[in-house]
């Protein structure tokens, strides 16, 4: 059984074969970089967590992997993007 839209103004019908391509959600490091970015001024890693709505062991993977590759750097205040 295939489902359709019946709407035209939404989407086409899948049945004519051209796939319809959703939108890939952020990755948490994009999450992560998105709101360092629109940061006025470094943010702890809690600050980033509540931001971000993860895991605590996610975001601290996460801030690890991006300090190591030299796009985020960590100083006594915070996280802030690498320049």
């Amino acid at each position: 059984m295939a489902l359709a839209t019946l709407d035209p103004h939404l989407a086409e019908p899948a049945a004519t074969g051209t796939p319809v391509a959703t939108p890939a959600a952020p990755t948490v490091a994009q999450k992560i970089e998105a709101v360092l970015a629109a940061a006025a001024s470094p943010l702890t890693a809690a600050a980033i967590r509540k931001l971000c709505r993860i895991r605590n062991a996610t975001l601290t993977t996460a801030l690890t992997e991006l300090v190591a590759a030299g796009r985020l750097r960590k100083d006594s205040t915070g996280y802030t993007i690498a320049r």
